[in-house]
């Protein structure tokens, strides 16, 4: 069972967003000067209906003089709002501004202090604070009712880096101490949403037991997902989610093993294979179902997020509220296995129904197999 006191909570988006490049330095600086040239943000997640109108959106757009947010600014983002977790914890409350000892992020990060670490962190908070994230119908907020909306900005940030302090002491022998400090502001809509619950969690001492980035992305994403024993994930989500350009699918799956070995070393898996257009993993443990009247917020998240998923691969928005019903009452492997089955139907057969009408006929036969019964 895992311990409570080594988990923090985090705002439900964040745990959405695959915002952090992972790859070699050549393809960060080849994507940036893409990036750059084209003056336009890097589209992450698009999500289009049938007649080709955005359903939802996801971009970023990095500041020249920072460029991309990369894996260890993945790591210092896990402390500061591990720093947050805590603090809400003890206040009843989420301050906007935090103050948090450079010397904490070694200790949490389970890292040695080395001479320009404490200038790394600096360069790394610097670069997140000038990391803009655009979204349309992409981010939710929760109000204090427990409603569930849109949030309507555009642009948003992690958190903003408001400076350095420094702090001195002398001791009575005479001895002066320096210490420093990381000034940050916590923006409103990840404020709001962690005083309302609209959280998820993942133990932080596992997350720095990992190495590497993408397997510590990898740990985050399963584990908003893990509520059933075995799941099959597709390799393009899994490209989205991890940053993974490899075409051939021997050099794909390679990538994905070198992610996935770190996970089943470390116990949260105990098993993953691959197959014909995704992986199936199996977890060590999994997450408690809550009964209907009682679900968690981070379900809700789960199951809009799958909803979501739904209509990227049909494009059939009109009937949004079935899939709704569809992600409440199924098992994610049997979608995953129904979608995987409409676009084999649809590249191999010439027919004349909508991918929708094709997706709901396999669900059916399927659903049957299984014991589930939907429509």
């Amino acid at each position: 069972m895992e311990e409570k006191k080594e988990l923090m909570r985090i705002d439900v988006n964040i745990e959405k967003m695959p915002i952090v490049f992972f790859g070699s330095e050549k393809k960060k600086r080849a994507l940036e000067k893409r990036i750059f040239e084209s003056g336009k943000p890097h589209v992450i997640s698009r999500v289009s209906s049938e007649d080709g109108n955005v359903v939802k959106e996801l971009s970023i757009a990095p500041n020249a003089a920072y460029g991309l947010l990369t894996e260890f600014d993945q790591d210092i983002s896990v402390v500061v709002f591990y720093h947050l977790s805590e603090l809400n914890k003890k206040l009843g409350a989420c301050p906007r501004k935090i103050r948090i000892p450079l010397s904490d992020f070694p200790k949490i990060m389970e890292i040695k202090k080395h001479g320009r670490l404490y200038k790394d962190i600096e360069q790394s908070a610097r670069r997140t604070s000038n990391f803009e994230i655009l979204q349309d119908k992409y981010i939710a907020v929760k109000e204090k009712g427990g409603t569930l909306k849109i949030y309507d900005e555009r642009s948003l940030k992690l958190f903003h880096f408001n400076g350095i302090y420094k702090e001195e002491k002398t001791t009575k022998r005479g001895k002066k101490i320096k210490k420093y400090y990381l000034d940050v502001e916590i923006p409103d809509w990840i404020r709001n949403n962690i005083e309302n619950f609209y959280t998820t969690e993942f133990d932080v001492k596992k997350y720095f037991m990992l190495k590497g980035g993408r397997a510590k992305r990898l740990h985050r994403f399963l584990d908003f997902i893990r509520y059933t024993k075995s799941i099959s994930i597709s390799y393009e989500k899994l490209k989205e989610e991890l940053w993974i350009d490899e075409k051939e699918i021997y050099h794909l799956r390679q990538a994905l093993k070198r992610s996935f070995t770190p996970l089943v070393k470390s116990g949260f898996l105990t098993d993953f294979k691959f197959d014909e257009s995704s992986v199936v993993v199996t977890f060590s443990s999994i997450k408690k179902r809550r009964p209907q009247m009682q679900l968690t917020f981070e379900e809700i998240a789960r199951r809009e997020s799958l909803v979501s998923m739904i209509l990227e691969k049909l494009g059939d928005i009109k009937s949004k509220s079935f899939y709704h019903k569809v992600a409440q009452k199924c098992p994610e492997e049997l979608i995953y296995k129904c979608l995987s089955l409409t676009q084999e139907v649809i590249e191999t057969q010439k027919i004349k129904k909508s991918k929708g009408a094709v997706f709901t006929d396999i669900l059916k036969r399927e659903g049957e197999k299984a014991g589930v019964s939907v429509c």
